[in-house]
Order: structure tokens, then C-alpha cells, then sequence
């Protein structure tokens, strides 16, 4: 019996036709070591120890993991058969509760076989979550290949040898959220599902629409699916295709063209992030008060809110992409409250004819500045900006009845010429800021009751006085401070019968001043991340204290007189290092709660079931929210 002879009763993979072999073998022993050679490979695959291992080789192979099968496949002897249709060489991804994705078991794109030209046989390549910046060329080579599974990897493009694979019918990108170019699809002739959900696939050419065997497209969170132009098309081109998108619900709503379709509406509300335009109903609206519009992708917007006289609030909120203000809006008389958010990267002139407008939000990171009539805004009560790149500080100078300004993100410099100190109704402050904040703080009025400071820049060190802060603002209630350099504490905190609220995190405030006694109206007081040395039992005399929370310290011992708190009935220390509490915790029977999350007390076992037996009803914890 011939060598080819022999090979092709192996190469049946069954028992008898092995065993048939192998008996012919016995009696050319130079064969035989030559034949247990080539079939080497394959045997250490499956562990195997003679020929007779290869019975039903194909199957025993098509059980190993993907890692076993793809060194299989990548060192492949010349002429050996594959045997594998389908290659699911998938890494595995897990999300956790942060919402992170973490991967395992991925393949190194090096390793990738280079003799794909031998898998004549495979007609189905699965690659998921490999992260793969790119293809190699050689992918062309699988000539017979009907199924492209690449679900969540980093592809850009795809190669150009991607065009040889004729027989595709299943073509899967989703989830590679750079994909912005494909090769042209209308060379696939038998292309029956193709799945562009999460990638930035914005066109399709027109050879697209001649594919007659398309039978599901996916164009979900993609930038196909909030073009309603090609949109259009493909719902026209395939009607019995099974298509997944939220554009077909935003054609219908574009196209809405009953007069009476919002008629005696107070409240209208469009949200649909793939509209391109608003309905042209929406402007016969006649009863409207309140609109509120959240559409991402309008490419325009129509100038006619003029028409919408009755409405009294507006929330317009569009995509980042560059789209024209409609000043139409500026013609609403009763309008008492706009909310703007997305592209519009220049307020026109003319918003000072808003007389009723008390409640103004402003989200946009284009504006350079805002238009000079806005200082006519006298009635404005309430103004939020974000991303504020601009001066507001000297438009709203003679805003009389302005309550509250909240900033976030603001990166302009933090000065201004004047005092706003004659805006006695102003109440309200907070702002994250991404520059410092010096002097010009304390040319605001001193009546402000609420006042958050927050720097956006953890690596600046902005400094400031506790001190200062709480003696200039007497009629503070609520002060939050976050990442400033409190550090300097010379001026001393004056007696202080206001403010009931205080939170410091990562203020550089080694040690508590002892004139912190003087805030006798505090009921909440928290202080996180400073690694405080030692605590000041000068707390103790803030004797209204409800809350006292103070995270990450470095001492291990609290001082005695903490039952003088006898209002106190929760209290934190997480990820300190307490070891210690004195006695006269035990006389604070109406202490509720104890946070201690890190802290080796935590551990304790006596001192947790006496302080249980000592405090009824008290809670040992971890995190201040259990």
C-alpha cells in the first residue's frame, strides 16, 4: 500500500480505516516514522500518542478552545487539511458595575495564521471583542468565507483584500467605534445582513441600494441612522428587509403635517436624537407653555417660534455640530425660563427683548462671548452656564433681581472691574472653575446665603481663607469647598450664628482652627481626603452638630468630650485609622449611625456588640450612604 494510499484511509478520521493503515504500516517501518511524523502536530493538538488518537480527529479538534484551534490553524503543516468551517476565535468581554469593559483571552494579531489560502473550507470567521486596530491583508485569501462576525474591536477600515471575499452574506462591525470606511459594499452580491450599530459609518455608496439580497440592516447609533436623506432611501430601496433604527419613528415625526396635531397642548415635549428637522405642525401649536425640545441631529431648525406666543418656558436642546440660533425665539413676550444646550456657537443680538425671561441655562463649549444686549436682561433672576469661556461678570453688574448664578467649567479669568455687592437679592452662587480664584471673590455681596467653590483643576493650587470666606459672607448658610488650598487658617472664624453647612474636601487643612468653635448654628460638617493629623476638640462646642463626617484622617485617637454633641446622630470616619473612641461615646443615645468603612475598628467584634449594647438601635457601617 502507497504512501497516498495510506494517508487518505487516516485522512477518513475512521477507526476502521485506521486500523487499516496502520496494520499496512507495520510493514515498512521507515513509512510508518515518516507517516507518525506528519501527523505529529495533530496528535500533540489532541494529546494524542498514536495514530490511532486521530479517529474522529475533526470532531476532537472542533472541542478545543480557540486558543488550541488557532495554533492548530497557524502552524498548519503544507497539504494538511483544516477540516474547520467555522473559526470562532472570540475573546471574552466583562463589564463592570462602573460600566468598564475588561477583556480576556484576546489574540495577538501577530499570531494570525499566514497560510490562510489553505482554509479553503472556512466559510465562517468570528473575531469579537479582539480589539484589533487593524486586519491583516491576507484575510482576502478565505475565499469561501460567508460570515464576518468583528463585534467590538478598534477598527478604522478594513483592507483593501477585504473585496475578494465574494460570497460574504453577513458582514457584523458592530461595536468598533472609530469605523468610518468600508470598502464598496455593492461588490458583494449576496450580501444579506450587514450591522453598522456603534461606529461612525456616515455614507453609503450608490451601489448599495442595487444589492438584491438584503434582508437585515442595522444602522442604530450610528451617523447613518440620524440622516434622514439616506434613511429615507434605504426604508424605500428594502421594504421587506428587517431594518433596525430609530429613524424610521424620527421620518414619521418630521413628516407630521396634521394642523391639529399639537393644537391645545400646554405641554409639548420632542425628544428623538435622529431628527434632522422639527415638524412643521409643531409651529401651530396654540396653547403651548411649556416646550421642550432634545434632538441631537437637527441639521436646521425653522425660524418661526414667533408663532408660539403662549409658551412661557423653553428647552431647546441640539447637537454639537455648528446650527444657526433661531432669534425668532427673542419674540416670545410671555417667555420666562430658556434652557439652551448644543451648536449654536454665537448668540445673535436682540436677547434683551425677552422682558419676562427669569430663568436662563446656557450649555455650550463655542461661545466666545455673549451679545451685549444681554446686560438689558434686567429681570433675570436665575442664569446657569456651562463651559463658560467668556466674561458674564460684567453683564450682569445691574442685575437687581438676580437670586442665583451657577457656573461650571468656567475657564475665563475670574476678575472684574466693579463690585457686584449692589445685587442685594443674589443668594445663590456655586462654580467650577478652571482658573484661579483670587480677591475678586470678595467684591461679590456679602448676602449670598449658598456658595459652592470648586476647582476643576486638581493639579493648581488654589489658594484661599477659610476665614476670610466665612467672615466676609456673614449670612452664608451653605458653604462646599472642593480641592482649594484652605491651608492657611490665620484669620480666625469669627462668632458665627448662620451657616448650618459645611463641606471641605481635599482643602489641605491639616488641623482645625480653634476658632472653629464659633460656627454655634452648624448642624452638618464634613470634611474629606486632607489626611487630617489630629481632631480638634474644638468641634465639640459646635454643639447643633447633626452630621459630622470626617473621611481619610491619619489619627488614631479621638479626644474626649464627644458626647458634648448630644444633637449628633450620625458620624463618619471611613478609610481613617481609628483604633480608639473615647468612654463618653457611650452617653450619646441619640447617635443613630457610625460610618467606618477601612478603619481598624471597624473590625472589632467586642467593641462593635458594646457600643450596640451601650446605644440602642445604633448601626455600625460602612459607607455614609448605608
Amino acid at each position: 500500500m502507497d504512501k497516498k494510499t495510506i494517508m487518505d484511509l487516516i485522512e477518513t478520521w475512521d477507526a476502521d480505516n485506521i486500523k487499516t493503515a496502520m496494520v499496512a504500516l507495520k510493514k515498512d517501518k521507515s513509512l510508518e516514522e515518516e507517516i507518525c511524523e506528519y501527523y505529529k502536530y495533530a496528535l500533540d493538538v489532541i494529546f494524542g500518542s498514536t495514530l490511532k488518537s486521530l479517529v474522529k480527529f475533526p470532531e476532537k479538534l472542533d472541542k478545543k478552545d480557540h486558543f488550541d484551534k488557532f495554533m492548530y490553524i497557524r502552524k498548519l503543516p503544507e497539504g494538511m487539511p483544516s477540516f474547520i468551517t467555522i473559526l470562532k476565535f472570540n475573546a471574552v468581554r466583562r463589564i463592570d458595575s462602573w460600566r468598564n469593559s475588561h477583556y480576556k483571552k484576546e489574540l495577538h494579531i501577530d499570531w494570525f495564521p499566514k497560510n490562510m489560502a489553505a482554509l479553503k473550507q472556512v466559510t465562517e470567521l468570528h473575531l469579537e471583542y479582539q480589539q484589533y486596530d487593524e486586519l491583516p491583508e491576507r484575510i482576502g485569501e478565505l475565499e469561501n468565507l460567508e460570515v464576518l462576525n468583528l463585534l467590538d474591536n478598534n477598527l478604522k477600515s478594513l483592507p483593501k483584500s477585504f473585496e475578494n471575499l465574494k460570497k460574504l452574506r453577513i458582514l457584523n462591525v458592530r461595536e468598533n467605534y472609530s469605523l468610518n470606511e468600508i470598502p464598496d459594499l455593492s461588490k458583494f452580491p449576496n450580501l444579506e445582513e450587514v450591522d453598522f450599530n456603534y461606529t461612525m459609518i456616515d455614507s453609503l455608496p450608490d451601489g448599495f441600494f442595487d444589492l438584491k439580497n438584503l434582508k437585515k440592516i442595522v444602522t442604530l447609533s450610528s451617523p447613518l441612522d440620524k440622516n434622514m436623506d439616506v434613511m429615507r432611501k434605504i426604508f424605500k430601496t428594502f421594504p421587506n428587509a428587517e431594518i433596525h433604527s430609530n429613524a424610521k419613528k424620527a421620518i414619521e415625526l418630521e413628516d407630521k403635517s396634521d394642523a391639529g396635531e399639537f393644537a391645545g397642548k400646554e405641554q409639548i415635549k420632542i425628544s428623538d436624537w435622529n431628527i434632522n428637522k422639527l415638524p412643521a405642525a409643531l409651529f401651530l401649536a396654540d396653547a403651548v407653555k411649556s416646550l421642550s425640545i432634545n434632538c441631537n441631529s437637527l441639521s436646521e431648525i425653522a425660524d418661526e417660534f414667533d408663532k408660539l406666543q403662549t409658551v412661557e418656558k423653553l428647552e431647546l436642546s441640539v447637537g454639537y455640530d455648528e446650527i444657526d440660533f433661531p432669534a425668532s425665539i427673542y419674540k416670545l413676550k410671555k417667555l420666562k425660563e430658556l434652557r439652551l444646550k448644543g451648536g449654536f456657537h454665537n448668540l445673535p443680538e436682540g436677547i434683551d427683548a425677552l422682558e419676562s425671561l427669569e430663568i436662563l441655562e446656557i450649555d455650550n463649549n463655542s461661545i466666545k462671548k455673549l451679545p451685549k444686549s444681554f446686560a438689558n436682561l434686567k429681570n433675570v433672576k436665575e442664569i446657569e452656564l456651562k463651559h463658560v469661556n467668556y466674561d458674564i461678570f460684567s453683564l450682569i453688574s445691574d442685575f437687581e433681581n438676580l437670586e442665583s448664578l451657577v457656573m461650571e467649567y468656567h475657564n475665563y479669568p475670574f476678575e472684574f472691574e466693579k463690585s457686584l455687592s449692589g445685587l442685594t437679592k443674589w443668594r445663590t452662587f456655586k462654580i467650577n472653575t478652571c482658573v484661579p480664584i483670587g480677591e475678586a471673590l470678595y467684591k461679590l455681596p456679602q448676602n449670598i446665603e449658598k456658595m459652592e467653590l470648586k476647582n476643576n483643576v486638581s493639579q493648581f493650587d488654589h489658594k484661599l481663607s477659610l476665614g476670610k470666606i466665612i467672615n466676609h459672607f456673614t449670612s452664608l448658610k451653605e458653604l462646599d469647598i472642593d480641592e482649594f488650598n484652605l491651608s492657611d487658617v490665620s484669620e480666625a472664624i469669627l462668632p458665627n450664628t448662620n451657616l448650618t453647612k459645611l463641606d471641605l474636601d481635599y482643602v489641605k487643612i491639616a488641623h482645625l482652627p480653634d476658632s472653629f468653635s464659633n460656627l454655634q448654628a452648624l448642624t452638618n460638617f464634613s470634611m474629606y481626603g486632607d489626611g487630617h493629623e489630629s481632631l480638634n476638640a474644638s468641634v465639640y462646642e459646635c454643639s447643633e452638630l447633626k452630621f459630622l463626617r470626617l473621611g481619610k484622617s491619619k489619627f488614631e485617637v479621638i479626644p474626649s468630650g464627644i458626647s458634648k454633641l448630644q444633637k449628633l446622630d450620625w458620624l463618619g470616619f471611613e478609610y481613617g485609622n481609628i483604633i480608639q473612641f473615647p468612654e463618653d461615646i457611650y452617653e450619646m443615645k441619640n447617635l443613630k449611625k457610625i460610618a467606618m468603612e477601612n478603619c481598624p475598628l471597624l473590625k472589632d467584634k467586642e467593641w462593635k456588640a458594646l457600643i450596640k449594647k451601650k446605644i440602642k438601635g445604633i448601626k455600625i457601617v460602612k459607607a455614609w450612604y448605608d
